[in-house]
């Protein structure tokens, strides 16, 4: 995604409030296939040109995904949403909270920064039976997937996951694979291998042999399975 817009700049111009009736009708008509954008909610909305701030609480909807923050800026003249203040994003099969949201949905893309988010089976189309969790201080999506850096990811849906898979870099194809770079497999707080790669595959033809099993019994406690 680009650089970030001078939002401060554009808005210390002359701003003038939005007519009560915008609020709950499309301000970004859909073109080209970009979503519209729908304000559903906010404390007080100020205009400035091409640019709409809601604060003191927003809500808008994109397309299927409703997004809800402590601040939220339009801007109508690139097809970008900025959401800030525990944010979050609800729909299409990943749930997302991350402390700032940056969409560009002219280009499809992205940017969380101290995100958490749940990918659902739904999201991988099937090609895993439980939510898969991700823990990133960056990460950007678009329409192939997710990219996190420093991040990490597991099923186990506990608040404090009792094993986890720490990565530098991890990449999320959802109908095809994951990867995780400079990996580090975690079980009860004590990492137990290191691995410079780990490739999951998701493909519908792959053998299940070769995915990690990771899970607990009364006679082996917590344990990881692998042909690796």
């Amino acid at each position: 995604m680009g650089s970030a817009v001078d939002y401060g700049t554009a808005l210390s111009a002359a701003i003038r409030s939005l007519p009560p009736k915008t609020e709950g009708e499309p301000v970004t008509p859909p073109s080209g296939g970009t979503p519209p954008i729908r304000i559903e909610r906010a404390g007080s909305v100020e205009r400035s040109g091409k640019l709409i701030r809601l604060t003191n609480g927003a809500a808008v909807k994109i397309g299927e995904r409703n997004i809800t923050g402590e601040t939220a800026i339009i801007d109508e003249a690139n097809d970008r949403v900025e959401i800030a203040g525990g944010a979050r994003v609800e729909g299409a099969g990943d749930d997302i909270q991350a402390e700032r949201i940056s969409a560009d949905l002219r280009f499809q893309r992205t940017n969380l920064t101290d995100a958490r988010f749940r990918l659902s089976p739904s999201w991988f189309e099937g090609r895993v039976t439980d939510d898969f969790f991700v823990r990133a201080g960056e990460a950007q999506s678009n329409e192939r997937g997710y990219f996190v850096i420093a991040g990490q990811c597991t099923t186990c849906n506990d608040g404090r996951p009792h094993y986890h898979i720490g990565a530098d870099r991890i990449e999320i194809f959802p109908s095809d694979r994951i990867i995780l770079r400079g990996a580090r497999i975690n079980i009860l707080g004590s990492t137990i291998l290191k691995l410079p790669a780990l490739t999951i595959p998701l493909l519908e033809n792959s053998n299940p042999r070769y995915l990690p099993l990771i899970g607990q019994s009364r006679d082996e406690g917590y344990f990881i399975k692998s042909r690796f």
